[in-house]
Protein backbone atom coordinates (compact mmCIF):
# COMPACT_ATOMS: atom_id res chain seq x y z
CA UNK A 1 0.00 0.00 0.00
CA UNK A 2 2.40 2.00 0.48
CA UNK A 3 3.69 1.71 -3.40
CA UNK A 4 3.88 5.22 -5.07
CA UNK A 5 0.98 5.26 -7.68
CA UNK A 6 4.16 5.79 -10.17
CA UNK A 7 5.31 2.19 -9.87
CA UNK A 8 2.17 1.15 -11.83
CA UNK A 9 1.22 3.84 -13.91
CA UNK A 10 4.43 5.89 -14.67
CA UNK A 11 2.82 8.13 -17.53
CA UNK A 12 1.50 10.07 -14.48
CA UNK A 13 4.73 11.49 -14.20
CA UNK A 14 4.00 13.64 -16.97
CA UNK A 15 0.98 14.66 -15.25
CA UNK A 16 2.16 18.40 -14.03
CA UNK A 17 2.03 21.91 -14.13
CA UNK A 18 5.26 22.74 -14.53
CA UNK A 19 6.51 25.89 -12.60
CA UNK A 20 3.41 26.15 -10.54
CA UNK A 21 3.27 26.03 -6.75
CA UNK A 22 0.15 23.75 -7.05
CA UNK A 23 1.41 21.09 -9.72
CA UNK A 24 0.96 17.36 -8.18
CA UNK A 25 3.84 15.74 -6.22
CA UNK A 26 3.60 12.28 -7.72
CA UNK A 27 6.34 10.67 -6.40
CA UNK A 28 4.35 11.42 -2.65
CA UNK A 29 1.17 9.83 -3.81
CA UNK A 30 0.80 6.33 -2.73
CA UNK A 31 -1.63 3.86 -3.32
CA UNK A 32 -2.58 3.92 0.21
CA UNK A 33 -3.24 7.78 -0.10
CA UNK A 34 -5.47 7.11 -3.04
CA UNK A 35 -7.51 4.42 -1.12
CA UNK A 36 -7.98 6.23 1.95
CA UNK A 37 -9.15 9.86 0.12
CA UNK A 38 -5.83 11.41 1.66
CA UNK A 39 -3.93 11.88 -1.94
CA UNK A 40 -4.69 15.48 -2.13
CA UNK A 41 -5.70 15.12 -5.63
CA UNK A 42 -9.25 16.79 -7.45
CA UNK A 43 -12.56 15.27 -6.02
CA UNK A 44 -13.58 14.93 -9.40
CA UNK A 45 -12.68 15.82 -13.50
CA UNK A 46 -15.78 14.14 -15.06
CA UNK A 47 -18.04 16.69 -13.73
CA UNK A 48 -16.47 19.57 -15.22
CA UNK A 49 -18.57 22.40 -15.58
CA UNK A 50 -17.02 22.88 -19.35
CA UNK A 51 -17.76 19.21 -20.34
CA UNK A 52 -21.12 20.77 -20.96
CA UNK A 53 -20.73 24.69 -23.45
CA UNK A 54 -23.74 26.12 -21.95
CA UNK A 55 -24.28 30.06 -22.17
CA UNK A 56 -25.22 30.02 -18.18
CA UNK A 57 -21.55 29.74 -17.46
CA UNK A 58 -21.00 32.98 -18.74
CA UNK A 59 -24.57 34.43 -17.10
CA UNK A 60 -23.15 33.38 -13.80
CA UNK A 61 -19.52 35.35 -14.42
CA UNK A 62 -17.10 32.29 -15.31
CA UNK A 63 -15.32 33.29 -18.96
CA UNK A 64 -15.62 31.84 -22.14
CA UNK A 65 -13.75 28.78 -22.95
CA UNK A 66 -11.94 29.16 -26.37
CA UNK A 67 -13.47 25.76 -28.70
CA UNK A 68 -10.97 22.88 -28.51
CA UNK A 69 -9.32 24.04 -25.81
CA UNK A 70 -11.70 22.81 -22.59
CA UNK A 71 -12.55 19.84 -21.27
CA UNK A 72 -14.43 17.55 -23.30
CA UNK A 73 -15.07 13.49 -21.70
CA UNK A 74 -17.00 12.55 -18.88
CA UNK A 75 -19.51 9.75 -19.63
CA UNK A 76 -22.18 11.75 -18.62
CA UNK A 77 -25.44 11.96 -21.27
CA UNK A 78 -23.79 13.88 -24.25
CA UNK A 79 -20.45 13.29 -23.35
CA UNK A 80 -18.32 10.41 -23.93
CA UNK A 81 -16.71 8.69 -21.31
CA UNK A 82 -12.79 9.56 -20.28
CA UNK A 83 -10.20 7.51 -21.26
CA UNK A 84 -7.09 6.35 -19.14
CA UNK A 85 -5.07 8.71 -21.32
CA UNK A 86 -8.14 11.37 -20.99
CA UNK A 87 -7.55 11.82 -17.36
CA UNK A 88 -3.31 11.95 -17.86
CA UNK A 89 -3.71 14.89 -20.03
CA UNK A 90 -6.38 16.10 -17.47
CA UNK A 91 -4.49 16.36 -14.66
CA UNK A 92 -1.83 18.24 -16.79
CA UNK A 93 -4.43 20.84 -16.39
CA UNK A 94 -6.05 20.66 -12.95
CA UNK A 95 -4.25 21.70 -9.44
CA UNK A 96 -4.52 19.41 -6.39
CA UNK A 97 -6.04 20.84 -3.30
CA UNK A 98 -3.64 19.52 -0.11
CA UNK A 99 -0.72 17.71 -0.20
CA UNK A 100 -0.52 13.80 0.78
CA UNK A 101 -2.01 13.21 3.84
CA UNK A 102 -2.46 16.84 4.95
CA UNK A 103 -6.66 15.74 5.34
CA UNK A 104 -8.91 13.92 4.01
CA UNK A 105 -10.42 15.28 0.83
CA UNK A 106 -13.16 13.20 -0.90
CA UNK A 107 -11.62 12.22 -4.56
CA UNK A 108 -12.83 10.28 -7.09
CA UNK A 109 -10.33 10.98 -9.58
CA UNK A 110 -8.08 9.22 -6.97
CA UNK A 111 -10.32 6.28 -7.67
CA UNK A 112 -10.31 6.40 -11.15
CA UNK A 113 -6.21 6.07 -10.60
CA UNK A 114 -7.08 3.31 -8.03
CA UNK A 115 -8.44 1.23 -10.65
CA UNK A 116 -5.80 1.57 -12.75
CA UNK A 117 -3.56 0.91 -10.09
CA UNK A 118 -4.89 -2.45 -10.26
CA UNK A 119 -5.71 -3.12 -14.04
CA UNK A 120 -1.41 -2.88 -13.87
CA UNK A 121 -0.56 -4.81 -10.77
CA UNK A 122 -2.78 -7.63 -11.62
CA UNK A 123 -2.59 -7.96 -15.65
CA UNK A 124 -6.40 -7.91 -15.77
CA UNK A 125 -8.74 -5.58 -15.81
CA UNK A 126 -10.39 -3.71 -12.63
CA UNK A 127 -13.84 -4.95 -13.56
CA UNK A 128 -13.32 -8.45 -14.16
CA UNK A 129 -11.27 -8.48 -11.11
CA UNK A 130 -14.04 -7.59 -9.15
CA UNK A 131 -16.30 -9.52 -10.82
CA UNK A 132 -14.45 -12.75 -9.79
CA UNK A 133 -13.34 -11.49 -6.21
CA UNK A 134 -16.50 -9.95 -4.80
CA UNK A 135 -19.71 -11.04 -7.63
CA UNK A 136 -19.02 -14.43 -7.93
CA UNK A 137 -17.49 -15.06 -4.08
CA UNK A 138 -20.79 -13.92 -2.37
CA UNK A 139 -23.42 -14.45 -5.58
CA UNK A 140 -24.17 -10.62 -6.59
CA UNK A 141 -26.12 -12.05 -9.75
CA UNK A 142 -27.69 -8.81 -10.07
CA UNK A 143 -24.49 -6.21 -10.30
CA UNK A 144 -22.38 -5.13 -13.19
CA UNK A 145 -20.52 -2.45 -14.96
CA UNK A 146 -20.67 -1.27 -18.53
CA UNK A 147 -24.31 -1.56 -18.32
CA UNK A 148 -27.10 -3.48 -16.58
CA UNK A 149 -28.00 -7.14 -16.33
CA UNK A 150 -31.16 -8.82 -18.04
CA UNK A 151 -33.30 -8.59 -14.69
CA UNK A 152 -33.11 -4.49 -15.00
CA UNK A 153 -36.08 -4.07 -17.20
CA UNK A 154 -37.74 -6.17 -14.17
CA UNK A 155 -35.89 -5.16 -11.24
CA UNK A 156 -34.45 -1.85 -11.99
CA UNK A 157 -35.94 2.01 -11.42
CA UNK A 158 -35.42 5.08 -13.37
CA UNK A 159 -36.84 8.14 -12.12
CA UNK A 160 -38.38 10.46 -13.93
CA UNK A 161 -35.92 13.05 -15.66
CA UNK A 162 -33.10 11.16 -15.19
CA UNK A 163 -30.72 10.88 -17.37
CA UNK A 164 -27.36 9.34 -16.44
CA UNK A 165 -29.34 5.71 -15.12
CA UNK A 166 -27.42 4.07 -17.89
CA UNK A 167 -24.31 6.16 -18.41
CA UNK A 168 -20.73 4.73 -18.95
CA UNK A 169 -18.34 6.46 -16.72
CA UNK A 170 -14.98 4.88 -18.88
CA UNK A 171 -11.97 5.69 -16.82
CA UNK A 172 -14.48 6.32 -13.79
CA UNK A 173 -15.83 3.41 -13.59
CA UNK A 174 -14.15 2.57 -10.49
CA UNK A 175 -15.14 5.55 -8.75
CA UNK A 176 -18.97 4.81 -9.32
CA UNK A 177 -19.87 2.68 -12.36
CA UNK A 178 -21.46 0.06 -10.77
CA UNK A 179 -24.93 -1.23 -11.22
CA UNK A 180 -26.42 -3.28 -7.72
CA UNK A 181 -29.66 -4.20 -5.94
CA UNK A 182 -30.42 -3.89 -1.96
CA UNK A 183 -29.66 -7.65 -1.81
CA UNK A 184 -26.62 -7.88 -3.35
CA UNK A 185 -25.30 -5.12 -1.06
CA UNK A 186 -26.65 -6.98 1.65
CA UNK A 187 -24.75 -10.32 0.77
CA UNK A 188 -21.42 -7.85 0.13
CA UNK A 189 -21.76 -6.60 3.53
CA UNK A 190 -22.22 -9.87 4.76
CA UNK A 191 -19.40 -11.64 3.28
CA UNK A 192 -17.26 -8.32 4.99
CA UNK A 193 -18.42 -9.33 8.12
CA UNK A 194 -17.88 -12.84 7.60
CA UNK A 195 -14.32 -12.66 5.88
CA UNK A 196 -15.39 -14.19 2.73
CA UNK A 197 -12.77 -11.58 1.20
CA UNK A 198 -9.97 -11.60 3.04
CA UNK A 199 -8.49 -13.34 6.06
CA UNK A 200 -10.07 -11.92 9.81
CA UNK A 201 -6.80 -10.21 10.73
CA UNK A 202 -6.98 -8.30 7.07
CA UNK A 203 -10.99 -7.63 7.72
CA UNK A 204 -9.82 -6.10 11.17
CA UNK A 205 -7.07 -4.31 9.74
CA UNK A 206 -9.46 -2.82 6.99
CA UNK A 207 -12.29 -1.92 9.26
CA UNK A 208 -10.56 0.77 10.91
CA UNK A 209 -10.42 4.66 10.58
CA UNK A 210 -7.40 5.94 8.67
CA UNK A 211 -7.85 10.30 9.43
CA UNK A 212 -10.30 12.22 11.05
CA UNK A 213 -12.39 14.99 9.29
CA UNK A 214 -13.94 18.85 10.53
CA UNK A 215 -16.65 16.67 12.50
CA UNK A 216 -16.44 15.03 15.78
CA UNK A 217 -18.80 12.14 14.65
CA UNK A 218 -17.12 11.66 10.95
CA UNK A 219 -13.57 9.21 10.28
CA UNK A 220 -12.46 8.36 6.85
CA UNK A 221 -11.15 4.20 6.46
CA UNK A 222 -10.02 3.06 2.96
CA UNK A 223 -12.61 3.84 1.90
CA UNK A 224 -15.13 3.87 5.19
CA UNK A 225 -17.12 6.86 5.62
CA UNK A 226 -17.06 5.98 9.96
CA UNK A 227 -19.95 7.78 11.69
CA UNK A 228 -19.12 7.74 15.67
CA UNK A 229 -22.12 8.02 17.67
CA UNK A 230 -23.05 7.45 21.74
CA UNK A 231 -26.56 8.94 21.56
CA UNK A 232 -27.67 5.46 20.13
CA UNK A 233 -27.40 2.73 23.32
CA UNK A 234 -29.39 3.56 26.59
CA UNK A 235 -25.77 3.50 28.38
CA UNK A 236 -24.51 6.01 25.99
CA UNK A 237 -21.55 4.28 24.63
CA UNK A 238 -19.87 4.59 21.53
CA UNK A 239 -20.98 2.58 18.54
CA UNK A 240 -18.80 2.94 15.29
CA UNK A 241 -20.82 2.92 11.86
CA UNK A 242 -19.04 2.08 9.31
CA UNK A 243 -20.69 3.20 5.96
CA UNK A 244 -19.99 4.19 2.24
CA UNK A 245 -22.37 6.35 0.05
CA UNK A 246 -22.57 6.66 -3.82
CA UNK A 247 -24.72 9.83 -5.55
CA UNK A 248 -24.98 10.05 -9.05
CA UNK A 249 -27.72 12.39 -11.25
CA UNK A 250 -31.15 11.35 -9.38
CA UNK A 251 -29.73 8.18 -7.61
CA UNK A 252 -28.37 8.35 -4.26
CA UNK A 253 -27.32 4.91 -2.22
CA UNK A 254 -25.80 4.43 1.39
CA UNK A 255 -24.23 0.83 2.69
CA UNK A 256 -23.59 0.50 5.77
CA UNK A 257 -22.32 -2.15 8.27
CA UNK A 258 -22.01 -1.99 12.19
CA UNK A 259 -19.25 -5.20 13.03
CA UNK A 260 -20.54 -4.23 17.19
CA UNK A 261 -24.02 -5.89 16.46
CA UNK A 262 -23.18 -7.80 12.85
CA UNK A 263 -25.67 -5.39 11.46
CA UNK A 264 -25.64 -4.76 7.21
CA UNK A 265 -27.71 -1.82 5.87
CA UNK A 266 -28.80 -0.54 2.80
CA UNK A 267 -30.68 1.94 1.90
CA UNK A 268 -31.29 3.38 -1.98
CA UNK A 269 -33.35 6.13 -2.95
CA UNK A 270 -33.87 7.72 -6.40
CA UNK A 271 -35.69 11.21 -7.88
CA UNK A 272 -35.55 14.87 -7.67
CA UNK A 273 -37.95 14.32 -4.59
CA UNK A 274 -34.95 12.92 -2.68
CA UNK A 275 -31.14 13.66 -2.37
CA UNK A 276 -27.82 12.35 -0.47
CA UNK A 277 -29.33 13.81 2.77
CA UNK A 278 -32.00 11.61 2.56
CA UNK A 279 -30.34 8.07 2.58
CA UNK A 280 -28.14 9.59 5.82
CA UNK A 281 -31.45 10.31 7.30
CA UNK A 282 -32.94 7.36 6.56
CA UNK A 283 -30.21 5.28 7.48
CA UNK A 284 -30.09 7.16 10.98
CA UNK A 285 -33.38 6.45 11.58
CA UNK A 286 -32.94 2.88 10.93
CA UNK A 287 -30.03 2.60 13.38
CA UNK A 288 -31.63 5.12 16.19
CA UNK A 289 -34.67 2.33 16.04
CA UNK A 290 -32.91 -1.05 15.17
CA UNK A 291 -29.68 -0.94 17.13
CA UNK A 292 -31.54 -0.01 20.75
CA UNK A 293 -34.13 -2.56 19.88
CA UNK A 294 -30.97 -5.23 19.53
CA UNK A 295 -29.23 -4.06 22.26
CA UNK A 296 -32.52 -4.54 24.55
CA UNK A 297 -32.77 -7.95 23.18
CA UNK A 298 -29.49 -8.82 24.16
CA UNK A 299 -29.90 -7.70 27.69
CA UNK A 300 -32.39 -9.67 28.00
CA UNK A 301 -31.05 -12.64 26.60
CA UNK A 302 -28.16 -11.77 29.00
CA UNK A 303 -30.69 -12.44 31.78
CA UNK A 304 -30.45 -16.10 31.21
CA UNK A 305 -26.98 -16.79 29.91
CA UNK A 306 -24.98 -15.98 33.10
CA UNK A 307 -25.26 -18.88 34.79
CA UNK A 308 -22.76 -20.02 32.33
CA UNK A 309 -20.09 -17.45 34.28
CA UNK A 310 -21.53 -16.66 37.44
CA UNK A 311 -20.48 -18.10 40.49
CA UNK A 312 -17.80 -19.00 42.84
CA UNK A 313 -14.53 -20.53 42.02
CA UNK A 314 -11.72 -21.73 44.55
CA UNK A 315 -8.34 -23.70 44.77
CA UNK A 316 -8.60 -25.06 48.69
CA UNK A 317 -4.83 -26.05 48.14
CA UNK A 318 -3.70 -21.94 47.74
CA UNK A 319 -6.80 -21.07 49.63
CA UNK A 320 -7.12 -18.83 46.69
CA UNK A 321 -10.86 -17.68 45.29
CA UNK A 322 -12.54 -15.87 42.70
CA UNK A 323 -16.76 -14.95 42.81
CA UNK A 324 -17.74 -13.57 39.42
CA UNK A 325 -21.12 -11.81 39.11
CA UNK A 326 -23.04 -9.57 36.34
CA UNK A 327 -24.21 -5.78 37.27
CA UNK A 328 -27.00 -3.68 36.10
CA UNK A 329 -25.11 -2.94 32.86
CA UNK A 330 -25.07 -7.05 32.50
CA UNK A 331 -21.65 -6.79 32.43
CA UNK A 332 -19.10 -9.80 34.60
CA UNK A 333 -17.84 -8.43 37.61
CA UNK A 334 -14.92 -9.69 39.90
CA UNK A 335 -16.39 -9.30 43.41
CA UNK A 336 -14.42 -11.40 45.58
CA UNK A 337 -10.95 -12.23 44.52
CA UNK A 338 -8.26 -13.57 46.79
CA UNK A 339 -5.01 -15.61 46.06
CA UNK A 340 -3.21 -17.11 48.86
CA UNK A 341 -5.41 -16.13 51.58
CA UNK A 342 -4.42 -12.10 50.53
CA UNK A 343 -7.38 -10.04 48.92
CA UNK A 344 -6.15 -8.91 45.42
CA UNK A 345 -8.99 -7.22 44.74
CA UNK A 346 -8.72 -4.08 47.00
CA UNK A 347 -5.37 -3.95 46.39
CA UNK A 348 -5.35 -4.20 42.94
CA UNK A 349 -3.26 -0.70 43.04
CA UNK A 350 -0.36 -2.17 44.57
CA UNK A 351 0.62 -4.32 41.27
CA UNK A 352 2.49 -1.86 39.72
CA UNK A 353 5.67 -0.16 40.15
CA UNK A 354 4.59 1.91 42.38
CA UNK A 355 4.45 -0.68 45.14
CA UNK A 356 8.22 0.02 45.37
CA UNK A 357 8.07 3.04 47.70
CA UNK A 358 5.59 1.70 49.93
CA UNK A 359 7.13 1.21 53.20
CA UNK A 360 7.77 -1.95 54.16
CA UNK A 361 5.10 -3.53 56.19
CA UNK A 362 2.71 -1.54 54.74
CA UNK A 363 -0.07 -2.80 52.27
CA UNK A 364 -2.31 0.20 51.43
CA UNK A 365 -6.18 -0.97 50.51
CA UNK A 366 -8.10 0.53 47.72
CA UNK A 367 -10.97 2.56 49.22
CA UNK A 368 -13.30 1.92 46.32
CA UNK A 369 -12.61 -0.68 43.20
CA UNK A 370 -15.03 -1.57 40.29
CA UNK A 371 -13.58 -4.77 38.71
CA UNK A 372 -14.81 -6.13 34.99
CA UNK A 373 -13.96 -8.70 33.26
CA UNK A 374 -14.04 -8.29 29.03
CA UNK A 375 -14.24 -10.82 26.74
CA UNK A 376 -10.84 -11.06 23.73
CA UNK A 377 -11.46 -12.37 20.45
CA UNK A 378 -8.62 -15.13 21.41
CA UNK A 379 -10.91 -18.55 21.81
CA UNK A 380 -9.41 -21.95 21.10
CA UNK A 381 -9.36 -25.52 22.41
CA UNK A 382 -6.90 -27.93 24.26
CA UNK A 383 -5.04 -30.68 22.28
CA UNK A 384 -7.75 -32.29 24.32
CA UNK A 385 -11.04 -30.25 22.45
CA UNK A 386 -11.68 -28.42 25.31
CA UNK A 387 -13.13 -24.83 24.52
CA UNK A 388 -11.29 -21.51 26.26
CA UNK A 389 -11.41 -17.74 25.75
CA UNK A 390 -9.44 -15.43 27.20
CA UNK A 391 -10.87 -12.56 29.32
CA UNK A 392 -9.16 -9.36 30.67
CA UNK A 393 -9.83 -7.73 33.92
CA UNK A 394 -9.86 -3.80 34.45
CA UNK A 395 -9.69 -2.07 37.98
CA UNK A 396 -10.76 1.00 38.61
CA UNK A 397 -10.74 2.32 41.98
CA UNK A 398 -12.06 5.87 41.22
CA UNK A 399 -15.58 6.78 42.06
CA UNK A 400 -18.06 8.26 39.69
CA UNK A 401 -17.61 11.43 41.39
CA UNK A 402 -14.48 11.45 40.84
CA UNK A 403 -14.09 10.60 37.21
CA UNK A 404 -17.03 13.90 37.20
CA UNK A 405 -14.11 15.70 38.46
CA UNK A 406 -11.56 14.63 36.56
CA UNK A 407 -13.29 15.21 33.17
CA UNK A 408 -14.22 18.68 33.84
CA UNK A 409 -10.19 19.68 34.05
CA UNK A 410 -9.72 18.11 30.88
CA UNK A 411 -10.29 19.63 27.43
CA UNK A 412 -11.19 16.09 25.65
CA UNK A 413 -14.53 14.59 26.11
CA UNK A 414 -14.50 11.66 28.10
CA UNK A 415 -11.36 12.08 29.20
CA UNK A 416 -11.15 9.60 32.56
CA UNK A 417 -12.34 6.67 30.80
CA UNK A 418 -8.90 5.44 29.57
CA UNK A 419 -9.43 1.63 30.10
CA UNK A 420 -7.15 1.01 27.02
CA UNK A 421 -4.42 1.66 28.43
CA UNK A 422 -5.14 -0.90 31.43
CA UNK A 423 -5.86 -3.74 29.73
CA UNK A 424 -2.65 -5.23 30.37
CA UNK A 425 -0.40 -2.47 32.47
CA UNK A 426 0.48 -5.21 35.25
CA UNK A 427 2.45 -7.92 34.42
CA UNK A 428 4.62 -10.42 36.70
CA UNK A 429 7.21 -13.00 35.36
CA UNK A 430 6.44 -12.34 31.75
CA UNK A 431 2.28 -13.06 32.45
CA UNK A 432 -0.46 -10.29 32.44
CA UNK A 433 -1.88 -10.07 35.87
CA UNK A 434 -5.13 -9.29 34.43
CA UNK A 435 -5.67 -12.05 32.38
CA UNK A 436 -8.19 -14.86 33.08
CA UNK A 437 -8.18 -18.19 30.89
CA UNK A 438 -11.86 -19.22 31.05
CA UNK A 439 -12.28 -23.12 30.34
CA UNK A 440 -15.35 -24.98 29.37
CA UNK A 441 -17.50 -27.97 30.05
CA UNK A 442 -19.45 -30.02 28.01
CA UNK A 443 -22.42 -27.58 28.28
CA UNK A 444 -20.83 -24.61 27.31
CA UNK A 445 -20.81 -23.57 31.11
CA UNK A 446 -17.29 -22.52 32.53
CA UNK A 447 -16.02 -25.05 35.01
CA UNK A 448 -12.11 -23.76 35.59
CA UNK A 449 -10.49 -20.05 35.46
CA UNK A 450 -7.08 -19.82 35.46
CA UNK A 451 -5.01 -16.76 35.98
CA UNK A 452 -1.44 -18.01 35.24
CA UNK A 453 0.26 -14.91 36.86
CA UNK A 454 -0.46 -15.96 40.43
CA UNK A 455 -0.50 -19.22 38.82
CA UNK A 456 -3.69 -20.70 40.27
CA UNK A 457 -6.30 -22.70 38.80
CA UNK A 458 -10.02 -22.18 40.45
CA UNK A 459 -12.82 -24.51 40.10
CA UNK A 460 -16.00 -23.84 40.02
CA UNK A 461 -18.14 -24.88 43.31
CA UNK A 462 -20.97 -27.31 42.53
Amino acid sequence: MDDPVLKYIPELKTAVETGSIESIPWDDITVDSLMTHLSGLATDTAMDLGVFPLSIWQDIGLPEIPEGTGPNCSGLPGTVPCTKQDLINELKRREPIYLPFTTPSYSNVGFAILGMVIDAAINETYINAIKKNIFDVVGMNSSSFNGFVDSFPEDGFVPVGETTWNATLGVFESAGGMFSTTADLIAFADGILMDRFLSSRRTREWMKPRSHTSSWGYSVGAPWEILRSDQITADGRIVDLYTKSGDLGLYHALLGLVPDYDISIVIFAAGAEVSSDTTAEIFSAVVEELIPAIDEAGRAEAVTFPAALVGTYTDKTTNSSLILSINSDNTLTIKKFAVRSFDVLHHSSLYSLDALSIAEGSLPEDMYVDARLYPTNLVGHTQDGIKQTSWRAVYDTRTAKEKTEEDAKLVFKDGSCQSWTQLDRAAYNYLSIGDFLFRYGSNDEVTHIRNAAFNVTLTRDG
